[in-house]
């Protein structure tokens, strides 16, 4: 990984770290990861404006305010949930990735519970994390109630979106890893590159990363693990395509 100065458009004060790895053509050329931190986009205010809805909106979730899927969807013994506006998606199946569908029944950007996760994507996209021609459709909130909550290794579903995944952690830093396929067990293993997505960071996820290899955030071994909550807010593109063919009922 290299720390690098912040790209035009973002904030000066901002710390930004890419990561590169080995050219597999050529082995003694590095090129980007697809991954890049950005750090101290956000004040400290902010923040805690953030988390104070966030941990209402997770609060509710968790007791069954707002039902089940596809609003909310409960990761089960990961200890994980996630809840969709905009649109949420099929789980998939083996080898049937390619399959997925949209689902466009979820509360929209326009609902007022995703008032405060709206104003996130603005602050990203007038300070220069987001892309100018990124437009956000899907935000999905995942929370973290634990320190053993994890997310399994995984590729996210390509064909839905279009390139960049960016989220924001908030309350806790988790560790983000990645690792090929046959390297990286489903929910336990640190990965091949691992990297902290400290509390307010911002982590923007494309072309290598996004697609070619997967990533976890694995449990954490820390005291207190119960105590431990954290969450991130994803901002995602739909595809057109994707969005023509969506689940509407």
């Amino acid at each position: 990984m290299q720390v690098v100065a912040s790209p035009p458009g973002v904030l000066r004060n901002a710390m930004v770290t890419e990561f590169v790895h080995v050219n597999p053509t050529y082995y003694d050329e590095m090129c980007s990861f697809g991954l890049t931190i950005y750090e101290k986009i956000f004040s400290n205010s902010e923040l805690a404006e953030f988390e104070r809805d966030i941990f209402e909106l997770a609060t509710d979730a968790r007791n069954g305010k707002y039902g089940g899927e596809p609003f909310v969807a409960n990761a089960g013994t990961a200890g994980r949930i996630k809840i969709f506006f905009g649109y949420a998606y099929e789980k998939a199946k083996p080898g049937k990735v390619e399959q997925q569908r949209l689902i466009g029944t979820v509360p929209g950007l326009d609902d007022p519970r995703a008032t405060i996760l709206c104003r996130m994507a603005d602050l990203l996209s007038c300070r220069g994390v987001l892309p100018h021609d990124f437009s956000v459709d899907q935000i999905v909130v995942n929370v973290y109630t634990s320190a053993s909550s994890y997310l399994l290794a995984h590729k996210d579903a390509c064909h839905l979106f279009d390139d960049g995944i960016y989220s924001v952690r908030l309350f806790n830093p988790r560790i983000l890893a990645f690792a090929p396929s046959k390297h990286m067990r489903m929910n336990t293993d640190r990965g091949v590159v691992r990297a902290l997505q400290s509390r307010g960071s911002v982590t923007a996820m494309t072309d290598f990363a996004k697609e070619e290899i997967q990533h976890c955030v694995p449990p954490m071994q820390i005291e207190n693990r119960r105590d431990y909550f954290s969450a991130s807010v994803v901002f995602r593109m739909a595809n057109k395509r994707a969005i023509k063919n969506a689940l509407t009922e």
